[in-house]
């Protein structure tokens, strides 16, 4: 068995002869344990260096850098790079969403309805029929004779909205009237009054100037007989006959007169001031209460009023006129008594044929569908009920007929015109179909050696409405994704 450690030393320690000899402790020999058998590692092969040799135990783990084959190694990555593009590629283009429908070219139809219930006493068309202007469709012994139709209606609720509007605008022009002639009596009142207070002040200003203009003259007249008296006293003044107190005195008086006159004369010209203001006053009054404003105001009302009333009467009369013609005049139909005789109105084809000879009908119940001749085609598709939320007006159709393949004559094109309100009656057990017309764009189509033909009711095809656009990535997951959507009890 093969031993780990220094082999112990058999010699002896050479003893000195200075110092005593040291004794060193002698290891005892360890055993070493058995080694395990090593496996031979496999042969590597000629040419390979052996810093290289990395290899996992498990052989699958080192496959793509360990195999052998270098073309089974180069064919996995070419496969895991496209895989990596393709999910690129996948996350940015879309491809279109699109509802495919079966549909049947059809003209544009109109439905011939009944004007009056009664019996159906004969019908002289079928499905199909061709017929012209003038051709007898059906005769109903008339029981109930509609008193209005939807036109008629139409014409009696624009005539009732007419004659409320004119009574409400008489009631409103009668109420502006009446105000405005309130408001004119109110201000004839107030210039009224006001004109008594200004001719009461001037009345009062006249008097006071009458009383100032006679106490002048009053004053004037003392003034005289003054002066007249100052004249005496200076003559005996002067001969020494009265004393200078008399002279004094008279002349003191001959100045107080003289300054009561000159006030009078001041007072005379501020009470005719004062005149003269009053009947400005009086004058600007008559201005501002003028009627002449408000009178304008209401004989331009009443001006507009009449224009409007004519103009309502006008277009009465012309509804009134539409209703009568309406009501003498029904296009089609022709009375015998109490017989309604209806013929075609134009020349076309009818499609369809709604009553039965026998049968007894309600005003405004349909009798026949009818094509005119003239009439454009349209293409009439059934939209399931799972896609009709996806439809709108104005999107563009691709329509393909099976009568003539797109690979020879293309592909055509047109647009939705109009989408059924509710589905058609569906058999139980199916899906309900919504009704969509599809205006096309041109009537022929042309194949390949330049040929046109003109397309006809009846060719049916499938249309491709393009509803949308989605990711191929969301394509791919689409399955997946319904296992995260909300669960709604």
């Amino acid at each position: 068995m093969k031993l780990f450690g220094k082999k112990p030393s058999t010699e002896k320690p050479k003893a000195k002869t200075s110092a005593k000899p040291i004794i060193k402790p002698v290891a005892k020999p360890v055993a070493k344990p058995a080694a395990k058998p090593v496996r031979k590692a496999p042969k590597k092969p000629p040419g390979r260096n052996a810093a290289h040799d990395t290899r996992h135990p498990l052989k699958a783990a080192t496959l793509l850098y360990s195999s052998p084959n270098a073309f089974f190694r180069g064919a996995v990555y070419f496969l895991f790079f496209t895989l990596i593009g393709m999910l690129i590629y996948s996350g940015y283009a879309t491809k279109d969403t699109v509802v495919e429908a079966p549909l049947k070219l059809q003209r544009q139809a109109m439905v011939i309805q009944a004007i009056g219930g009664g019996l159906i006493e004969s019908v002289e068309v079928g499905e199909n029929s061709p017929v012209s202007v003038g051709d007898e469709l059906a005769t109903i012994q008339e029981k109930i004779r509609a008193a209005t139709t939807p036109e008629q209606e139409a014409l009696q609720r624009q005539i009732g909205g007419l004659q409320h509007q004119e009574r409400e605008a008489a009631k409103t022009a009668e109420f502006r009237l009446s105000q405005m002639e309130l408001d004119r009596l109110n201000l004839t009142q107030r210039r009224a009054t006001e004109q008594a207070a200004i001719d009461n002040r001037i009345r009062q200003i006249d008097i006071q100037l009458q009383i100032t203009q006679r106490n002048r003259a009053g004053i004037d007249e003392d003034l005289g007989s003054a002066r007249r008296d100052l004249g005496v006293k200076q003559q005996l003044f002067a001969m020494r006959d009265i004393p200078q107190v008399e002279l004094q005195r008279a002349q003191t008086r001959v100045s107080d007169l003289q300054r009561a006159l000159n006030n009078a004369d001041a007072e005379i010209q501020n009470v005719r001031l004062a005149l003269e203001s009053a009947k400005g006053d009086r004058a600007q009054i008559a201005e501002t209460f003028s009627q002449a404003r408000q009178e304008n105001e209401i004989e331009n009302l009443k001006r507009a009023r009449q224009r409007d009333q004519a103009l309502n009467r006008d277009r009465i009369a012309e509804l009134n006129r539409r209703l009568l013609e309406s009501r003498t005049l029904v296009p089609g139909v022709r009375y015998d008594d109490d017989k309604a005789l209806y013929t075609s109105i134009v020349d076309g084809v009818v499609t369809n044929v709604h009553i039965q000879r026998g049968t007894i009908i309600n005003p405004g119940a349909p009798l026949f569908t009818m094509v005119r001749n003239t009439a454009p085609l349209e293409a009439h598709v059934l939209i399931p009920n799972r896609d009709i939320g996806k439809i709108r007006r104005g999107q563009k159709v691709q329509i393909k007929y099976f009568a003539y393949p797109t690979q020879d004559y293309g592909v055509q094109t047109g647009s939705i015109t109009e989408i059924s309100a509710k589905p058609a009656a569906a058999e139980p057990g199916k899906p309900s179909l919504y009704l969509v017309n599809v205006a096309l764009e041109k009537e022929t189509v042309t194949g390949p050696s330049g040929l046109t033909r003109a397309l006809e009711i009846g060719i049916e095809g499938y249309a491709q409405i393009k509803t949308g656009e989605k990711r191929f990535l969301e394509i791919l997951f689409a399955p997946s994704s319904r296992f995260f959507e909300p669960i709604v009890d």
